[in-house]
């Protein structure tokens, strides 16, 4: 899987166009139908990608390599046991040290390239050498002796640079190994079974590597091949079986995408586009008890699990920076919910490493087995063991109420993001749009200032809005949304003309005349009385009040009684 962008596309999913002509032997529907007929061309152009295969055809003059066979018997053994060993530990001489270290430089860089660019551990310690007469090319008189020459023994090596001086350190990474291309090819041509040697209880002695015994093993089983010669020689080098897969290769294709993919290989037959799309329920529908996404995934992501989760075979392009390995992890999760196995395949080590490092994010690591790390019999059968155990053991967590939760929770979602979405019927308008244009006025140069806030009854009410509008352009040029206007005498006042405005205001300048003649009317008469002076009409009220009681008072009293002696 490609790395993917911001917007991830679905480069498969196109419509299907009209069926092409295809030759019987790739219709399934003939009766000459013959699946394997484009998988052995297909598999062929395989070779040309291998190249030279150094596992058979290793020769120490034209193959960069570190030559042990006369290293330091001290150093030797100090590697053997698998400590590091620096270089010049091993090689004494200083005549072919230099050439050696050379030599450490270039591996170390192949090495690298390989390891990065294309995720293969290709440095290896080789002990012993065999080379043998092909036997296809000896039985053929007319053709030419082919004389392979392989390593006998591998065992994986760390090539690093010593940190604090011009030298190399080298250390054994893992368990020794016969050389898997010979015991192939010798097995095919001359019938041998090279593999039922214990290599690691012969190869393995105190915790150490002693390969000799694995070489004289190999002269007593392979002594009687043609040509055969065991030259008990170390070196250091470069190798990488990428012929394995091409021995295994089935003779038929068994899947449609393997098909069609070999058929691209025979003459005549024309490529197929296939309508991959999403067959899986809506989001909002499905049970969160089989929800098995790791990390969350935007909407197109989304499509593209699910399309893959259909079945459908496909490829996304997407750019640097969209987190594409998040949707393969989701991807694989998705899949391995529903009970498949994934095969994760990378261009780099790094991109595995990246999705090997999001996997143990989610504390699903164990669910990952790593083909590309070196593994003994021993140590598959223990994982594998401890994978059932564990698995045995783990007890399926009951997850109903949270499920139940998270369906309510999702209801009420759904229900809001409908009110939100859904268009009055009297407005034609949703929630959001309006919430949307509220925004956009107020992002404006000139945004409008006003707090006025209508009711909803107010505004179901509001059907004539060109005459409603300019209504309040008018409110507006009288300056009635200023905060003045809330605090005027006139707040408030129904003046529904000009007329009843006029007729207002002259009764309001003759309560003015009127009053003004009150309150000096009401001054003198507190002054003669003594009273002191009322400063609003309800004092008024009040001090008339009292005269008025008073004067009542008078119709039943001589005036002689409130004189004061």
């Amino acid at each position: 899987m490609n790395e993917t962008p911001d917007t991830l596309e679905n480069t498969a999913a196109k419509e299907p166009r009209s069926a092409e002509f295809q030759p019987e032997y790739l219709d399934p529907s003939s009766p000459a139908f013959d699946p394997s007929a484009g998988l052995e061309r297909w598999a062929q152009q395989m070779d040309v990608y291998t190249g030279p295969d150094a596992m058979l055809d290793f020769n120490q003059v034209d193959y960069v390599h570190i030559n042990l066979s006369d290293a330091n018997p001290s150093g030797l053994a100090q590697l053997l046991a698998g400590r590091k060993t620096r270089l010049s530990t091993l090689i004494r001489d200083k005549s072919l040290l230099g050439h050696e270290m050379r030599a450490a430089r270039t591996l170390r860089t192949k090495i690298y390239e390989l390891s990065t660019g294309h995720g293969l551990d290709a440095g290896y310690f080789v002990a012993g050498t065999a080379s043998w007469l092909s036997h296809a090319m000896r039985d053929d008189a007319k053709a030419s002796e082919k004389r392979f020459i392989a390593p006998i023994l591998m065992a994986p090596l760390n090539l690093t640079p010593h940190p604090t001086s011009d030298d190399f350190e080298l250390q054994l990474a893992g368990s020794a190994r016969l050389n898997p291309a010979m015991v192939r090819q010798i097995k095919q041509e001359y019938e041998i079974d090279l593999g039922t040697m214990d290599v690691a209880q012969l190869a393995n002695s105190m915790s150490r590597l002693d390969p000799e015994p694995v070489i004289e093993r190999m002269r007593a089983s392979a002594g009687r091949i043609p040509g055969m010669t065991i030259e008990s020689k170390y070196f250091i080098s470069t190798f990488a079986d990428l012929k394995e897969s091409m021995g295994e290769l089935p003779h038929t294709a068994h899947t449609p995408l393997v098909r069609d993919l070999a058929a691209l290989k025979v003459p005549g037959a024309q490529p197929r586009e296939m309508n991959a799309h999403n067959l899986q329920q809506p989001l909002n529908q499905r049970d969160p008890a089989q929800e098995t996404l790791l990390f969350d995934a935007d909407p197109v992501a989304q499509n593209i699990i699910d399309t893959a989760a259909s079945g459908f075979s496909m490829t996304v392009t997407a750019a640097p920076g969209t987190e594409p390995l998040r949707t393969a992890v989701n991807i694989a999760s998705t899949l391995m919910g529903r009970g498949k196995s994934v095969l994760v395949v990378g261009e780099k080590r790094s991109t595995l490493a990246s999705f090997s490092e999001l996997l143990g994010r989610t504390g699903l690591n164990d669910l990952r087995y790593d083909l590309l790390a070196e593994h003994t019999a021993e140590d598959q059968r223990t994982e594998f063991i401890r994978a059932i155990v564990r698995n045995e053991n783990t007890a399926e967590p009951n997850s109903t109420n949270l499920n139940r939760e998270l369906i309510e929770t999702r209801t009420a979602l759904t229900d809001h993001t409908h009110a939100l979405t859904a268009r009055d019927p009297l407005w034609h308008i949703s929630i959001s749009e309006a919430l949307q244009r509220v925004a956009e006025l107020a992002s404006e140069e000139s945004a409008p200032q006003t707090q006025v806030r209508f009711s909803r009854q107010l505004l179901d009410t509001l059907q004539d809005r060109e005459a409603i509008t300019a209504d309040i352009v008018r409110f507006a040029e009288l300056n009635g949304f200023t905060r003045a206007t809330r605090t005027s005498p006139w707040h408030r006042a129904r003046l529904l003309n000009e007329d009843e405005a006029a007729d207002a205001y002259a009764l309001v300048i003759t309560l003015r005349s009127s009053l003004l003649s009150l309150r000096e009317a009401m001054n003198a008469m507190n002054a003669d009385l003594h009273l002191r002076r009322a400063r609003t009409i309800a004092d008024w009220d009040a001090q008339l009040a009292i005269l008025i009681r008073i004067r009542e008072t008078l119709k039943r009293f001589r005036a002689e009684v409130y004189d004061r002696r």
